[in-house]
């Protein structure tokens, strides 16, 4: 980061040494506008000075004095001013960043971040990909609510993610359409991974949720590269699989191929 970099280049002509740090637990700076010296919740010693920045403690600045001139105190603070915004500038980028590849309901991944996963190359080799969709989902919204609908989603994402292996994805493909991506998984592993978690909603009940609602999911699946040469071909497959499963009657799963 450009300002940063400025910060630590500003404080080497002064004579410091600055490190930008976390807000690391112990560190008793934190709480102070003066510097902390030899500060042991930080290694390295030299001071500690918090970076207060938009209302709030961004940092902390470890400084290591080289050699002392005259008017350097207020040069430091404007230095550690700069490393403040520079602290709180990476971290709001770094949020922006997670939030847009973030379904702020679920916690899942979005779609941009799912196909941002998929565009690095992760799945290589066989990989399956489950399509789900919640059944008359419009139907929770019209006759419970959209307070209900949201629940319905939240607890739906969590079951999904709750019968998957940890290495692999869940997403939020939009609305009430979902997305796992199971890698080593051929048509017939796929098939079972499918039918495991329809079961799994099935059963599915939340305290929150209106007394009585029940929810049921069908699922379409397809693996690369067996019905497509590419995550888009995979996708389109899955769909179509999906497509079949709800004309069949919903709350199943059909795999392609």
């Amino acid at each position: 980061m450009k300002s940063a970099e400025a910060a630590r280049t500003l404080a080497w002509r002064m004579g410091y040494r600055l490190e930008l740090r976390e807000v690391r637990e112990g560190c008793p700076a934190t709480g102070r506008i003066s510097p902390v010296k030899a500060c042991g919740a930080c290694a390295g010693g030299g001071a500690c000075h918090a970076l207060f920045a938009d209302g709030g403690v961004a940092g902390v600045a470890q400084v290591r004095r080289r050699f002392l001139r005259r008017g350097d105190a207020q040069a430091l603070r404007a230095l550690l001013t700069l490393a403040a915004q520079a602290l709180r500038n990476a971290h709001d980028i770094g949020y922006l960043a997670d939030q847009a590849v973030a379904d702020p309901l679920t916690g899942l991944p979005n779609r941009r971040g799912l196909e941002r996963e998929l565009s690095r190359g992760a799945y290589r080799g066989m990989w399956g990909l489950l399509l789900c969709d919640i059944d008359h989902f419009k139907a929770v919204n019209d006759n419970h609510g959209h307070d209900a609908g949201d629940a319905v989603l939240v607890a739906f994402a969590r079951c999904l993610r709750a019968n998957v292996r940890q290495c692999d994805t869940v997403a939020r493909w939009g609305g009430e359409e979902f997305v796992v991506l199971l890698p080593g998984m051929g048509r017939e592993e796929l098939g079972e991974a499918g039918e495991r978690l329809r079961r799994a909603v099935e059963v599915l009940r939340h305290p929150a949720w209106p007394p009585r609602l029940t929810v049921t999911a069908s699922f379409g699946g397809a693996v690369y590269p067996l019905d497509g040469t590419d995550p888009p071909g995979v996708i389109a497959a899955a769909d179509a699989a999906l497509y079949r499963a709800k004309e069949g009657g919903r709350n199943r799963c059909v795999v392609s191929g």
